[in-house]
């Protein structure tokens, strides 16, 4: 993630519009916010917090409910709005936040707006919009919660240990976002719903077969004693089911005959009323033909009557359609308000018809005067631009002429001020190694220093050593005296005290040679030491001689100057051979262009003449055509309007004469086809007219008459209804004789059905039974298999670390996170103090155990928790662990690349040595690509950081920022 750009107003300490460009300080990777205290430099942090999370640092702990008591600037009047916007980029897409609170409501509540971009296509696109929205997508995209982003990225006030001192949970939620590990909650969720599944399913299936096991007992009504066994006892049951089965099918079979038999006899008392009601039907069918041959007579007549009815229709329309053709004449006729007569309309329609092709054809003529006009003017639009285009190329010919004179004795400076900078850039050379030799020294004193105080202590127990070899030597020799004989030492015979050291211990010549031995290594390492430091400071002197006395900032600034003076020459050089290839010479840009435009001019005159010469033309031959008449166009519509009532009224006398002649035809044809059809008038044609409904119903009560004959004469030739016996039972008794032969059998069946489908049944249920009992340890196998692996991976047993997975693999990034750390810390701390990985508390219930961190001292060997840091050594600790952190999730694929970092105080706790170690490391950021942010007060920052963000107070409160 790397912070672009920051625009803040009506925002804490800054009323008016602010904007900070971060990739201004690309360059240089580190930067400085400096100001007086309470100018606003920890704002300009707050605000990016403020705009990624609507939270600032300096809140985010607090029981603050109104945001505008906190971000809201004091020199805001009620309607003024405050507002953040901040550009960042992840990856290769680039971002934009904006933030706003307005108050409203006189002030007593306040409105906050936000909306999310990306950059696409040129332009800002929006992504999200509204509160909620915004916070998934910025989380989406940023990859880091607020308490993450401050504790890796923004490293803000009274928060900067927060990575160093933090719990193992907490350390825990940090590195899942950072190293993206949200996939191993969802494997651990997956494995324990798979293992639930497999439980579930275990217990399913031995709860299943119980439960048919009490199905199929109960089905079988057994009673259950304590002998009962439900393998040997089921199949007993069955079988004894199967015998009642065979029993109760026999008993069917009987009664199915004896339903037969009366079935036979209830067909032929069915076949004695059918034969009865048929010959009663077709006598009443007799009496009905007198009415049915009238209704034929007059269904016949409807039909001759309607041959005629659609000739009488068309003489009706003929007459309708001659009323209105006489209507339409007399309407064109009162239109029509020249003095034509009705002989001479054809003739009058071929002249105007002729003169409206005429005017037609001039209308073209006239079509082309008006484009001619405006011909004539764009000719004149643009000679006037192309004199106005000369005029101004040559006063940015003369123009460039003036400025290559200016710049002629600047360019002939390049070779001066190479110089100057080569001379400049060798003292800067030396300048810097002199910087890393006084460094250098400073090490080299130290390991001079450290190398005497080593020889000492080497000497001084070599001393020791030898001391205690010598009286343990005169101890032994004492111990070998005897009274009377003579010591080997003295010569004396009598030993009135003899040295008892024996007893305190015993040094041995391997002893005193290791001791000898390491202060010999002692003595030479001194030697090595000092001659080392010699080196050194020889080293120094020269150098110190070669740069003066001049700091290297002086230096450094004077290489500067030199270099953005001969970038200067050289910008005039290149400047002056760019303008003299732009007006040089007839091939020269600007000389060529001058020419085309003086010859586009020239065309334009030309064609302003021969448009004005046929304007006059065409004017003369259209005042002969008209001879009177205000303009063509008018002409021509007069013209169309008279042809057009001419038409109207010739078309009208012709339909009208056309009308009258289809009218006396049509009553000639229906009065012919009345006779035609026997009917005396047309009168009488409309009484023996029908509805088509009244019609159809006519000839449908014909028809019906004539089916229902054919259908009773043909029931009583149906063979069934021949020869039947004479004496038969009535219908009704034959009908009780079968219902009850088929109740019988119905009873006997259901009983059947029932037990067969019981005996099937049971069956069917004890080999399921059977088949799942078979099941069940396959299943049960699965589901103990599954369950392990879930515990497994939970942390719990069988899994002997008791750690689950991710935590395993969250330790394994902490060791990688401390080691990149360590690099630094034992820097910062001159080898002292290095961060250790400990996953005390793995084990105990209810602890999050497994990412803790502890501080190895060297000096005394033992490990202590961070929170007994000083503040300097606590400053420095989280600098590195922050440092670390940033490195190994970098490196790692697919986590978050940090490539903005800001560090808001904390060096105050430093001086001297410390101070300049840490800025040695982050000074070393800056080949990673990285950009740093410092605020602080210390005044050495200051001088050895030259790029510098300003935040100063105006003298009327408000705050304003210099870049």
């Amino acid at each position: 993630m790397k912070i672009r750009k920051l625009t803040v107003a009506g925002f804490g300490p800054f009323k008016t519009e602010q904007v900070v460009d971060f990739t201004a300080f690309d360059a240089e990777g580190l930067f400085l916010i400096v100001g007086q205290t309470g100018a606003g430099k920890s704002s300009i942090l707050d605000a990016i917090t403020y705009a990624l999370y609507g939270n600032t640092p300096r809140w985010t702990d607090t029981n603050i409910t109104k945001k505008n008591s906190s971000v809201r600037s004091d020199y805001n009047s009620p309607d003024e709005k405050t507002s953040v916007s901040l550009e960042f980029s992840e990856k290769s897409t680039i971002f934009k936040i904006e933030r706003s609170i307005k108050l409203v409501s006189n002030g007593q509540k306040e409105k906050e707006s936000c909306k999310f971009f990306h950059w696409l296509d040129n332009d800002w696109a929006p992504l999200a919009e509204g509160l909620n929205d915004t916070e998934s997508a910025i989380t989406k995209h940023v990859g880091l919660t607020e308490s993450e982003f401050l504790q890796v990225i923004l490293l803000a006030q009274g928060r900067f240990d927060k990575a160093l001192k933090a719990s193992s949970t907490e350390r825990l939620e940090l590195m899942r976002t950072l190293f993206k590990t949200e996939k191993f909650e969802k494997y651990k969720n997956g494995l324990k719903s798979i293992a639930e599944a497999a439980s579930s399913a275990l217990a399913t299936a031995e709860a299943g077969i119980k439960t048919e096991q009490n199905v199929l007992v109960g089905a079988l009504a057994m009673e259950q004693d304590f002998d009962f066994d439900f393998k040997r006892d089921v199949p007993v049951a069955i079988t004894k089911l199967k015998a009642e089965l065979k029993q109760i099918d026999s008993d069917k079979k009987e009664a199915e005959d004896t339903l037969t038999a009366a079935t036979s006899t209830l067909d032929l008392a069915k076949a004695q009323t059918e034969l009865n009601n048929a010959l009663a039907a077709l006598e009443a069918l007799k009496k009905l033909e007198p009415e049915i041959a009238a209704t034929q007579e007059q269904v016949d007549s409807a039909n001759r009557a309607a041959k005629v009815e659609v000739l009488i229709n068309n003489w009706q329309e003929a007459e309708s359609a001659r009323s209105e053709a006489d209507q339409l004449l007399s309407d064109a006729r009162k239109n029509f308000t020249y003095e034509t007569k009705d002989a001479q309309l054809k003739t009058r329609r071929d002249v105007l018809v002729a003169l409206q092709a005429k005017l037609e054809e001039n209308l073209e003529l006239a079509d082309k005067l008006a484009e001619q006009n405006v011909a004539s003017w764009q000719f004149a639009g643009e000679l006037a631009g192309f004199e106005a285009e000369l005029a101004a190329l040559g006063e940015q010919i003369d123009a460039l002429k003036a400025e290559r004179q200016s710049l002629h004795n600047l360019a002939a400076e390049v070779q001066p001020r190479t110089e100057i900078r080569d001379a400049a850039q060798a003292v800067f050379d030396k300048s810097k190694e002199l910087q890393d030799a006084t460094k250098g020294l400073q090490t080299l004193e130290g390991a001079e220093k450290l190398a005497s105080q080593e020889n000492a202590t080497a000497a001084t127990a070599y001393l020791d050593v030898l001391k205690a070899y010598n009286d343990l030597a005169a101890a032994r020799l004492a111990e070998a005296l005897k009274p009377g004989e003579a010591c080997l030492v003295c010569g004396s015979t009598t030993h009135p005290a003899k040295h008892s050291s024996i007893a305190q211990g015993s040094v041995d010549e391997k002893k005193l040679e290791a001791a000898n031995k390491a202060s010999r290594t002692a003595t030479a390492n001194l030697a090595t030491a000092t001659e080392q430091l010699k080196a050194g400071q020889d080293l120094v002197s020269g150098l110190q001689k070669l740069v003066g006395e001049q700091k290297h900032s002086a230096v450094e600034a004077a290489l500067k100057k030199a270099s953005a003076d001969l970038n200067e020459a050289k910008k005039a050089q290149v400047r002056v051979k760019e303008i003299s290839s732009q007006i040089d010479g007839d091939d020269a840009p600007l000389a060529k262009e001058r020419n085309e435009v003086s010859g586009k001019a020239t065309d334009a005159k030309t064609g302003l003449a021969a448009a004005n010469n046929e304007v006059k033309r065409i004017g003369k031959e259209l005042q002969t055509l008209l001879a009177g008449q205000p303009s063509v166009a008018d002409y021509l519509e007069a013209t169309k309007t008279e042809l057009t009532k001419t038409e109207a009224l010739t078309g009208a006398i012709e339909a009208a004469d056309s009308a009258s002649k289809n009218l006396a035809k049509a009553l000639k044809i229906a009065e012919s086809k009345t006779k035609e059809q026997k009917f005396d008038s047309l009168k009488g044609v409309a009484a023996a007219i029908l509805e088509p409904k009244v019609l159809e119903g006519l000839q449908t009560r014909i028809e019906e008459h004539k089916s229902d004959v054919a259908s009773q004469k043909g029931i009583l030739a149906l063979p069934r209804l021949q020869n039947l016996p004479k004496y038969l039972p009535s219908q009704e008794i034959a009908q009780q004789s079968v219902e009850t032969a088929l109740a019988t059998a119905s009873t006997i069946a259901e009983v059947a059905g029932g037990l067969r489908e019981k005996v099937a049944a049971a069956e069917e249920l004890f080999g399921n039974i059977q088949a799942q009992v078979n099941e069940l340890s396959a299943i049960s196998s699965d589901a103990e298999l599954k369950t392990r692996l879930h515990q497994t991976f939970d942390g719990r047993t069988p899994n002997t670390k008791n750690m689950p997975l991710e935590v395993y693999f969250m330790a394994a990034e902490l060791e990688s996170v401390l080691e990149a750390a360590n690099l630094r810390l034992k820097t910062l701390s001159r080898g002292r103090f290095s961060l250790l990985h400990t996953d005390r508390g793995v084990g105990r219930a209810n602890t999050q155990a497994g990412l803790g961190i502890e501080v190895m001292d060297e000096n005394t060997g033992k490990p202590f928790d961070p929170h007994r840091f000083s503040g300097g050594e606590t400053f420095l600790a989280s600098l590195a662990l922050a440092l670390g952190l940033a490195e190994v999730v970098t490196s790692r694929n697919g986590g978050i690349k940090i490539d903005t970092l800001f560090v808001d105080e904390g060096f105050g706790t430093l001086d001297g040595e410390p101070l300049e170690d840490a800025m040695s490391i982050l000074e070393s950021l800056k080949s990673g690509g990285r950009t740093v942010g410092l605020i602080s007060h210390v005044e050495s920052l200051k001088e050895r950081i030259p790029t510098q963000l300003k935040v100063n107070k105006t003298p009327n409160g408000p705050s304003i920022i210099q870049q």
